[in-house]
């Protein structure tokens, strides 16, 4: 217990400059987590949310002005236009407002001296577990959303073709960085 309230203690300290409400609350992650894997930074809804709100943002505007020209000029049915706006808009507002919290509170992993374990999903769960033995080599990345807010996403790749990269997300940057420099030293990769 003492665990996790330290974790809590941490989580709160690094998100204090972020608002509430746009983060999930502590007692989300506790139920969702398993005791013994690593939470992401709550700082990645915010990336999520932005995201997903330029991208489908851009789709909404698209088929909203496409819908109106096609309602102005065409004998298209208006109920039929409508409903292709609803469902985008429906699509718009669950991928901005439901989705960067929910894939947030499912987001794991935990690292021993032979795997490394990511749990993630929302509607379809996943818990991959990956031999350190089978890693090729570890990526950084970090986008200009993610250098904001001062977080990475470590890419691994292992041998093997289907399903040969993996991804953590909405990692500290300088912990990404630690678990980058664990990750080539337990599964004994050369650097360049």
């Amino acid at each position: 217990m003492c665990n996790d309230e330290a974790t809590t203690n941490e989580l709160k300290t690094e998100s204090d400059s972020l608002s509430e409400e746009d983060l999930p609350s502590q007692s989300d992650e506790v139920v969702n987590q398993p005791p013994s894997t690593i939470p992401i930074n709550p700082k990645i809804v915010l990336v999520w949310t932005i995201e997903n709100a330029i991208a489908l943002g851009i789709l909404l505007i698209a088929v909203s002005a496409g819908g109106i020209a096609l309602g102005a000029y065409t004998n298209a049915p208006k109920p039929v236009l409508l409903l292709v706006w609803l469902t985008v808009l429906s699509v718009f507002l669950s991928r901005v407002f439901w989705l960067p919290k929910r894939a947030y509170e499912h987001w794991s992993y935990k690292i021993n001296d032979q795997t490394l374990e990511l749990r993630y999903g929302v509607v379809w769960q996943k818990s991959v577990a990956i031999p350190l033995s089978r890693l090729q080599h570890v990526d950084l990345h970090r986008g200009p959303l993610e250098r904001h807010y001062v977080l990475s996403t470590l890419e691994v790749h292992t041998a093997g073709t289907r399903n040969a990269s993996h991804r953590i997300p909405g990692l500290d940057s300088d912990r990404a960085i630690e678990l980058r420099d664990e990750l080539v030293i337990a599964a004994k990769i050369e650097q360049a």
